[in-house]
């Protein structure tokens, strides 16, 4: 059920992306600016073709508060956490991502990035955590 409802939330969240895109800006300014949609991309695949676990590995939902999806993607000795917060206030992440033992692989912006803190994930963002 989980699964459905990510893939659902991804479709709607990459139309919005594409609309955005579209309507507003141009492909030489997306290239030029380190913290557009493009720049996002290339970096999430980047760490989808360096992780086995992103890749191909299984899927395990975590609980998490409402408003957030996290889940684990695990592929032998390879891990991966993902956690998206749909909200626009900051949540706590889930156990074990607020017990340390894992750092920051692709933060959905700056903001994000220069802020994160592993026990919480700030509002109207997402990030991939590896295994320290």
């Amino acid at each position: 059920e989980l699964r459905a409802e990510y893939a659902r939330d991804i479709d709607i969240l990459h139309l919005a992306a594409e609309l955005v895109v579209d309507a507003v800006v141009q492909p030489e300014e997306l290239r030029a600016d380190p913290s557009s949609i493009l720049h996002l991309y290339r970096r999430l695949l980047a760490a989808r073709r360096a992780s086995p676990a992103l890749r191909h590995g299984s899927w395990s939902p975590l609980a998490a508060t409402a408003g957030m999806l996290a889940y684990l993607r695990t592929e032998g000795d390879d891990r991966r956490a993902v956690a998206i917060n749909f909200t626009t206030t900051a949540l706590a992440l889930p156990a074990p991502f607020g017990e340390g033992g894992w750092v920051l692989e692709v933060a959905s912006d700056e903001r994000t990035a220069g802020a994160f803190d592993v026990g919480a994930l700030a509002g109207d963002a997402a990030v991939i955590l590896a295994p320290r």
